[in-house]
């Protein structure tokens, strides 16, 4: 079985990584003028079947290996 990795960089701010069948783009987003936002920025995974917000992120999320980011975007729906 294939563990997750970098694909490519595709934009500035942004990191897709894949782990199995499921591709995740993660981006940091300003969140100031988002209603009810929790936090001044969030991170954004997003799949072709799904797209979540996470609010509590590590700061240091581009340094983090594919495996933790792909747990981090899977780990957010509990």
């Amino acid at each position: 079985m294939r563990l997750s990795r970098v694909i490519q960089s595709v934009g500035p701010g942004e990191r897709l990584v894949e782990r199995g069948d499921r591709h995740w783009t993660l981006r940091e987003m300003d969140a100031r003028r988002v209603p009810g936002a929790r936090a001044a920025t969030c991170l954004i995974c997003e799949s072709t079947e799904v797209i979540r917000r996470l609010w509590n992120y590590p700061d240091d999320w581009r340094e983090l290996g594919d495996l933790e980011l792909a747990t981090l975007c899977e780990g957010s729906a509990r």
